[in-house]
């Protein structure tokens, strides 16, 4: 799969972020991954679309180069613990959930180039399609800003009454960007996290954790 340097310039013009903030509004448990505080869950709140409640399953450290590099501990939270695989196939049982959420804890400032070619390569590691969904979620991770330490992140993902699907990305400054897709595209994005982590270590173990629905 190639993603066109053209395609995403002609999707900055049509793509446009909503101005409001906090996706997610989530409740602080006594856990924590390197000093970074877990969420047990919270509500998801996305426009004028109705809130929808979250339970925090796993979380754990994204890193680089042998561990000595700390990125983010992410968080992942779906609507219905029992209808999540753990230990099993995590990605497929999406299907399933009403709605999924990952919240990313930034350690280390990166720049928005790095997490496009990050999930770029994610999506060819998983064989995902460049639909223009995909084409439109990526822009919007292009275009969203840099995740610098101490911000968060988020991505959502939801099911609608037509079959359709919705995913959000927030960016660091609070900044949410809603791109609709037909069925699987929630699957689509959230292989970032559930699915083949390729050849990163660091990936692999957040994954693991993911899939494992482990918090450390």
């Amino acid at each position: 799969m190639k993603f066109s340097q053209f395609a995403f310039a002609l999707l900055a013009f049509t793509t446009a972020p909503s101005a409001f903030a906090g996706i997610l509004t989530l409740e602080d448990s006594a856990s924590k991954v390197n000093g970074v505080t877990i969420s047990k869950g919270g509500k998801l709140k996305v426009e004028s679309r109705n809130e929808i409640s979250l339970i925090t399953v796993a979380a754990g450290q994204r890193s680089k180069l042998g561990g000595l590099v700390n990125i983010y501990v992410g968080e992942l939270l779906v609507a219905d613990k029992n209808k999540f695989a753990c230990r099993g196939n995590a990605l497929d049982s999406l299907k399933d959930q009403a709605a999924v959420a990952v919240r990313l804890n930034m350690q280390y400032s990166i720049t928005e180039s790095d997490l496009e070619a990050a999930f770029t390569g994610g999506f060819e590691n998983n064989n995902v399609d460049e639909t223009p969904a995909i084409k439109e979620f990526v822009n919007a991770v292009k275009t969203g800003g840099k995740p610098v330490a101490g911000s968060k992140i988020a991505f959502s993902g939801e099911k609608l009454a037509d079959g359709s699907e919705i995913v959000t990305y927030e960016n660091a400054a609070g900044k949410a960007t809603s791109i609709k897709g037909s069925s699987g595209f929630i699957k689509a994005v959230f292989s970032l996290w559930l699915g083949n982590p390729g050849s990163e270590k660091g990936l692999k173990n957040l994954r693991d954790n993911f899939v494992n629905c482990e918090v450390k």
